[in-house]
């Protein structure tokens, strides 16, 4: 039996994917679909781990004449949860809204200090979702109510936002994470930067299949805090830069997190796993999009009644100096014609 043959016996004795034991030997799952395919062979190193990790002789590995049979009774199988996936995206202004505000066309004069803001929507978002239950929560934005959690209880991760968990991974059922920043094209003078951020988590759902779930989120636009002149104000810059530097350092806490759950549970059997209740998340969901439509329609109507002030404001303004036109106009009627000297 040929060793690429003896490679693919052994990881399906063991009930393991492509993507699990290339995690072991800390390589690519192409390299081992080669090896399985006998487009390549492992250096001894390799073999010598193999051999060890599979409790088989380097002998039986590379003798062609002895065979390591794949006896299917005797495979481990290894199962999985139900992952929970809602059909809800993140929305591109959900930060703006998060702040009461909507995209209007309208831009605003404020004036916001960084530090302070970003420290306010820290206090303001763990008053409005229950971070508690999680055992680690890592804000993806420092002012957007969006935030990926580890739940050591339940053994889940994912993501939660607009009030939900709109993402939920058993650790079982997680292979990776992957990560792209590309710039947009120099959204309000961000030229060059890289304000456009997507993860990628890659899992297995209950039948073993792999499927990735996505989430993206920006960095540069921020309706909220922009200025009149926008490609000029540095307040704007500045603060879409220290967006930015959270983003990245968020990103990389969670990339981070999930490197250090993958080594430990490397060889570990998980047991009495609860299941995931879907239902009862797709009710929550849905109770969290409907709250959301309600808070955007209450500002909404908000906004309207500043708008009819501020009209309102305007009209009693011209008003008033229509009024004082025509009563200088007037008192310029009643005065009488300055007379003119006579000539010397």
């Amino acid at each position: 039996m040929k060793l690429a043959d003896k490679i693919m016996n052994l990881r399906k004795q063991k009930g393991m994917s492509q993507e699990e034991l290339a995690n072991v030997f800390d390589i690519s799952r192409q390299a081992v679909f080669k090896w399985e395919s006998g487009e390549a062979i492992p250096d001894i190193e390799k073999l010598k781990k193999m051999a060890l990790y599979f409790n088989v002789s380097l002998d039986v590995l590379l003798d062609d004449k002895k065979n390591i049979t794949y006896n299917t009774s005797n495979e481990v199988k290894k199962t999985y949860r139900d992952v929970y996936v809602s059909d809800i995206t993140l929305d591109p202004e959900q930060a703006d809204i998060d702040h009461d505000y909507i995209n209007n066309g309208k831009a605003r004069k404020d004036k916001y200090d960084v530090n302070q803001v970003f420290k306010d929507n820290l206090k303001r978002f763990e008053n409005v979702t229950n971070v508690s239950q999680y055992s680690r929560v890592i804000y993806l934005q420092p002012d957007l109510l969006c935030y990926f959690f580890i739940d050591d209880n339940n053994k889940t991760l994912g993501f939660v936002f607009d009030d939900a968990e709109q993402f939920v991974c058993p650790f079982e059922n997680f292979i990776d994470m992957n990560v792209t920043h590309t710039a947009s094209g120099g959204l309000r003078g961000t030229s060059g930067e890289t304000d456009l951020h997507a993860i990628m988590i890659s899992y297995y759902d209950k039948n073993g299949e792999a499927n990735s779930y996505d989430i993206q989120v920006q960095s540069a636009v921020r309706v909220y805090i922009f200025n009149n002149i926008l490609d000029k104000s540095p307040n704007v810059k500045a603060y879409c830069t220290q967006i930015r530097r959270a983003t990245l350092n968020s990103i990389a806490e969670i990339q981070n997190a999930l490197n250090l759950l993958k080594a430990n549970l490397a060889n570990k059997s998980l047991t009495n796993l609860p299941a995931i209740d879907v239902l009862t998340k797709n009710e929550a969901v849905k109770r969290g999009q409907k709250d959301k439509q309600a808070r955007i329609a209450k500002i909404e109507e908000e906004t309207a009644i500043l708008r009819k002030k501020k009209r309102r404001k305007w009209i009693i303004i011209i008003a008033i100096v229509v009024i004082v036109i025509v009563i200088i106009g007037v008192v310029a009627n009643l005065l009488p014609p300055s007379e003119t000297p006579p000539n010397a």
